[in-house]
């Protein structure tokens, strides 16, 4: 001890760094044996960023089934360009208003579109970055089976796409595009949301 109660500099910094020691250790203990429902992945995963996507383009389709009346779905293009370490595709939010400036600020919001039950709606592991080539995918639904949904004639709707990674990390939204579920939105009523 050195004047006034205090420890020398060399002895003072072995403390410090049993005192460092024991406090991690007491953390990694702390997560041992919890089970979590999310992914657990590096750290540094989370910090690098993820490239929203853009929509090309959204077509209004007919769709006829036999025996039933015509409903329109929905033809929508994209290319395929993100490249980030573990992508393995893009989830689709299809919505029938448009999202509001605070939801897009606070991320992607609500259930994204999924036709195969499971993250991501459009599936593209270890798939390429293209960008000659568009993806066409075809939305028959509003909302996906098992309890399908229709898109309802001459309503417009809201769509917006975010990357997805294997350790469950979403990108925010690329821009929002809307389109109207009519071949010829003229021959909508008056008053609808595509004939305003």
């Amino acid at each position: 001890m050195t004047r006034k109660g205090r420890l020398p500099r060399y002895q003072l910094e072995r403390v410090m760094a049993r005192k460092a020691a024991i406090l991690a250790a007491a953390l990694g203990l702390s997560a041992c044996g919890v089970n979590a429902d999310d992914a657990i992945y590096p750290l540094y995963v989370a910090l690098t960023p993820i490239g929203a996507p853009a929509i090309v383009s959204v077509q209004a389709v007919e769709i006829q089934a036999i025996g039933q009346p015509l409903q329109y779905g929905f033809d929508l293009q994209y290319y395929l360009t993100n490249q980030e370490s573990g992508f393995v595709g893009y989830n689709l939010y299809i919505n029938n208003t448009a999202t509001s400036a605070q939801a897009i600020l606070g991320g992607v919001s609500g259930q994204p579109y999924l036709p195969s039950g499971v993250r991501p709606s459009f599936n593209h592991a270890d798939q390429p970055p293209d960008t000659t080539n568009r993806i066409t995918q075809r939305l028959n639904y509003f909302k996906a089976p098992p309890s399908p949904e229709y898109f309802a004639t001459c309503e417009r709707y809201y769509f917006r796409m975010s990357a997805y990674t294997r350790e469950g990390l979403e990108s925010i939204a690329g821009a929002e595009i809307s389109a109207c579920a009519a071949a010829n939105v003229a021959l909508c009523p008056s008053g609808t949301p595509c004939n305003p």
